[in-house]
């Protein structure tokens, strides 16, 4: 029987944070990717944090890796998943698709033929909330900086000439200056005409995410988010001064080898 390695199960430790991340990813150990988690931070291979160390569980196809991964996940998240840095259940294809293990879970509606619905009725809402608070007599700044979901229900006649004229050139320079790829690669001479060195575009992610992390200061959910992720870190940084004992510890883990057991998660 042939072997198939086209995927592998993959995790990481944060002997730092003693915090885990476990994931799936098809290709080999040796490209370039290292983790897709959104709350641990990011790093390549060249800059991986001291004392944080990989290891492989499993190989096999992409489908086969898939299920094993909802399947750890499963089991971890049963188990003691404050110690992992994973937020969701694996691919979507494969997961439970039943109750809060749905990726379109929203809090006990079921999107599916209610899609729409859903949509529509979300719209609704917040073109009647906008009229309220024009009744109330707050203007177009104050429900952008308190209540920006209800702008998509603002009248564009009463919209201030000032913005108007911002959007409308961004629309003509949208149109001006069209592209003919959004692949968004480094290799894309349509999304990286000016070929910037990799310190340039340091520089422009540093300053997009700032912007972002404005924005995200005036939307209540997206910054009750990152209050929870700081308050998570906050929370592991407190072991700071075992520090040096777990990356000793790591470290001769690594010795050993980069090869792990699946037996530890079913034990």
């Amino acid at each position: 029987m042939i072997n198939i390695k086209e995927a592998f199960i993959y995790i990481w430790y944060d002997a730092y944070n003693k915090m885990y991340y476990l994931g799936k990813h098809k290709g080999t150990p040796d490209d370039s990717y290292t983790h897709s988690s959104t709350i641990w931070e990011s790093f390549t291979k060249d800059t991986i944090p001291e004392g944080v160390t990989r290891r492989i569980l499993a190989y096999g196809t992409d489908e086969e890796m898939c299920i094993l991964e909802n399947k750890l996940l499963v089991n971890r998240k049963e188990r003691c998943w404050d110690r992992y840095y994973n937020e969701s259940l694996g691919d979507p294809r494969y997961v439970d698709t039943s109750g809060e293990n749905n990726w379109k879970w929203k809090g006990g509606i079921s999107l599916g033929d209610n899609r729409k619905n859903y949509f529509e009725n979300d719209y609704d809402e917040r073109k009647k909330l906008c009229k309220e608070l024009i009744k109330q007599g707050l203007s177009y700044y104050e429900i952008k900086e308190k209540h920006k979901r209800a702008l998509i229900g603002y009248p564009y006649a009463l919209i201030p000439q000032e913005i108007r004229d911002i959007k409308n050139a961004k629309a003509a320079d949208r149109y001006e200056n069209k592209r003919e790829c959004y692949c968004r690669k480094d290799t894309c001479d349509y999304c990286f005409p000016l070929k910037q060195t990799p310190e340039e575009r340091k520089q422009r992610e540093a300053k997009s995410s700032k912007i972002r992390n404005e924005k995200d200061k005036l939307d209540p959910i997206k910054d009750a988010h990152k209050k929870k992720v700081a308050k998570i870190w906050e929370m592991n940084n407190k072991e700071k001064r075992r520090a040096q004992k777990k990356v000793r510890k790591a470290e001769k883990e690594k010795e050993k080898g980069g090869e792990g057991t699946l037996d530890a998660f079913f034990g």
